[in-house]
């Protein structure tokens, strides 16, 4: 009698051939530490039907396999997915590891100490052949005020069951602003007469962590996701209550409005990953847009940096400096990877015309962080020169400096030699009779002592060389 795999077994064989599964097993064996919120929506094959999103418990997620048998899609909205969740998830639909390890792992380590995280393990080629897909992108952070983080350190995490790593910026204005990892997941599992679509999403954050103790608050800068949709008329908008309005400062809270206004559409063609991929990645290129306007407002600082030598141009610019640049590389890299993966789709669904303005945008975001890099780059080379030209200006004056301080020392020796010459004298202190010898002494020794400090001795060898 055979029993049955668990799936962190699965993971744990699939890791043999995949070494960039190791980390997910890992991640499935600990505890999870925060409650996953799972959305089911319902698509029926009836056009009078009305979508309803309905939420469940942890504990019901076998109910994503039952569904009413007019049910022709069923979307799953997972957001904050913890081990023990993905697990069931996993066993339940038959997911590939590599879906899940994409979604939780996204640490860049160094090569030497771990394995490379399946975004970069995984060739854009094949990636883009795969069944389902993780987006990876940047999210710009609000931590409050500069003055809090003096002494933070740089490399900061979220607070959630998988923790994305977020970096802290330098300030701005008396901001302290901060850029978290984003990560947006989905499959489609096609069926004999239903499509199961799963859509991993992170939560909103909301605190960040340094070490184990250190929390502090984080907002998304100036509020939720901007809307990309057809703006409201005047006339409709002064009528709508305020029950309409939808949580903007998620995404899962965007998703199940985009969803629920346009659920008709799912209904005319069949279920595939582009056609229910597109309102996730109009709001990911969004966060782009904000992303390559805070590169910009950088490049402007810097400039400022350099051009200010002497009072605020320092060593920590040339490592941020090298920071951006490594960043920019890998946020082609994932602009890239999605350009990629909706290219291939689109050669196998043709009809999905309105993808051709999105990977002009992608196009767009590409040349914009392009030019940025290719700014902050020429900045690095002029930043480091200024820096050396500046450590020499330092070395100049502080040699002055000692100059003065040896010129100090040959006047204040001479006078502490005599001093303690006649100190066993009583004639001869402060006030007495002989007072006055001190002074004869020695002030032409003090001028003895720094006429011979300024005599060129080191002509007297040229002398006797002449003279030999």
């Amino acid at each position: 009698m055979t029993t049955k795999l668990s799936y962190i077994n699965h993971v744990r064989q699939r890791a043999q051939t995949n070494p960039c599964l190791n980390p997910l097993v890992d991640y499935l064996g600990k505890a999870h530490r925060f409650r996953s919120r799972v959305h089911i929506l319902d698509i029926h094959a009836s056009p009078n039907s009305i979508l309803q999103a309905v939420e469940i418990l942890e504990k019901e997620i076998f109910r994503i396999c039952h569904h009413d048998p007019l049910v022709c899609t069923r979307i799953v909205l997972v957001e904050n997915i913890n081990s023990r969740l993905m697990s069931q998830i996993g066993e339940a639909l038959d997911i590939d590891p590599l879906f899940f390890a994409g979604h939780a792992i996204t640490d860049f380590k160094d090569i030497e100490k771990a394995p490379l995280p399946p975004s970069l393990a995984t060739l854009p080629s094949i990636a883009a052949e795969k069944g389902y897909l993780n987006i990876h992108f940047q999210q710009v952070l609000d931590l409050g005020s500069s003055d809090t983080f003096r002494n933070v350190a740089y490399s900061l995490t979220s607070d959630s069951n998988t923790p994305r790593n977020v970096r802290r910026l330098p300030s701005l204005s008396g901001r302290q602003l901060g850029l978290g990892r984003g990560c947006f997941s989905m499959l489609v599992k096609l069926s004999k007469n239903t499509s199961t679509c799963l859509l991993l999403v992170d939560p909103p954050i909301t605190h960040v962590q340094a070490g184990l103790q250190k929390v502090y608050p984080a907002t998304r800068l100036h509020g939720g996701i901007e809307d990309f949709e057809r703006a409201t008329s005047f006339s409709a908008l002064s009528h709508q209550s305020a029950d309409n309005y939808w949580n903007n400062y998620s995404m899962l809270g965007c998703l199940l409005h985009y969803f629920g206004s346009n659920y008709s559409m799912f209904q005319d063609e069949p279920m595939t990953i582009l056609s229910l991929a597109y309102y996730p990645v109009r709001i990911i290129l969004n966060e782009w847009n904000i992303y390559t306007s805070l590169v910009s407002r950088y490049s402007k600082y810097y400039e400022y940096s350099i051009s200010d030598i002497t009072h605020r141009l320092h060593n920590d610019d040339i490592i941020d400096l090298q920071r951006w640049r490594r960043r920019s590389q890998r946020s082609q890299h994932k602009l890239t990877a999605l350009s990629d993966f909706i290219s291939f789709q689109l050669d196998e669904e043709p009809k999905q015309k309105r993808w051709t303005q999105v990977l002009q945008d992608i196009r767009y975001l590409q040349r914009q962080i392009e030019i940025y890099s290719m700014s902050l780059e020429q900045m690095l080379t002029v930043a480091t020169s200024m820096v050396q030209i500046l450590d020499s200006r330092r070395s100049i004056t502080e040699a002055l400096h000692i100059k003065r301080l040896t010129y100090v020392a040959l006047v204040f020796i001479p006078l502490s030699w005599v001093a303690s010459l006649f100190s066993m004298g009583e004639g001869f202190l402060p006030g007495q009779q002989f007072f006055w010898v001190y002074f004869s002494i020695s002030l032409p020794l003090v001028v003895l002592v720094l006429l011979l400090s300024a005599a060129p001795f080191y002509k007297l060898g040229q002398l006797y060389k002449r003279i030999n």
